[in-house]
């Protein structure tokens, strides 16, 4: 009977102390406070863990601007290129040269424009070269990656009734050159600044194909 009590005084004691070691631990958790942080899509997230530190926000998916726009593609000159859905396309063709027009619409007022001018390099012409060859005073030199090449250009071209962008890209043994507006005041466009962005949109989806 005595082995008894005792055994039952042991148990007693060893729950007594997990108790009050498990309050104990309870009592430690420090409580988070109820702010919040604005995440950069809109969403909050608050604070979390033992830190009390502000939980990851999403992740924000990329969006594919392009996804939706038609692709044109030209095997003779060996290149594709995408250009919004909206917009539509001319093509003049001789023995000489190709010539791509991309517009929204392609003539008129307020338009949108992008031309592409292919002909045969026949000096074999570096693109810096090209730039360096034609930029006058008042231009700059510009520097771009089209097709995963360092493309150089001239910008602040001043011609008939606008300012433009040219860029010069060289594969193959041909010269594939980049023409339209800057973002600058031009009673051609209806938003300027908007042109120049979808042009260079247009340009970064260019890729050769042989």
């Amino acid at each position: 009977m005595k082995k008894f009590l005792i055994g039952l005084v042991i148990v007693f004691v060893i729950v007594a102390i997990g108790l009050v070691v498990y309050y104990q631990q309870k009592m430690s958790v420090t409580a988070c406070t109820k702010e919040a942080k604005v995440c950069p899509d809109g969403s909050a997230v608050g604070r979390q863990g033992p830190n009390c530190e502000f939980a990851e926000c999403p992740v924000a998916q990329a969006v594919d601007e392009t996804a939706d726009w038609k692709t044109y593609t030209n095997n003779k000159y060996g290149y594709e290129i995408s250009y919004p859905s909206n917009w539509s396309i001319s093509e003049n063709n001789n023995s000489l040269s190709h010539n791509l027009i991309l517009g929204n619409p392609l003539a008129g007022e307020q338009v949108y424009s992008l031309d592409l001018l292919v002909l045969t390099n026949k000096k074999n012409q570096t693109s810096r070269q090209l730039a360096e060859m034609e930029i006058k005073e008042g231009e700059n030199m510009k520097e771009v990656m089209i097709a995963g090449q360092l493309v150089y250009g001239r910008n602040n071209v001043s011609e008939i009734d606008q300012h433009s962008e040219i860029l010069y890209l060289v594969n193959n043994g041909y010269m594939y050159t980049f023409r339209f507006p800057i973002s600058e005041e031009n009673l051609n466009l209806a938003n300027p600044a908007e042109n120049n962005k979808i042009a260079h949109k247009i340009i970064s989806t260019f890729k050769f194909t042989k």
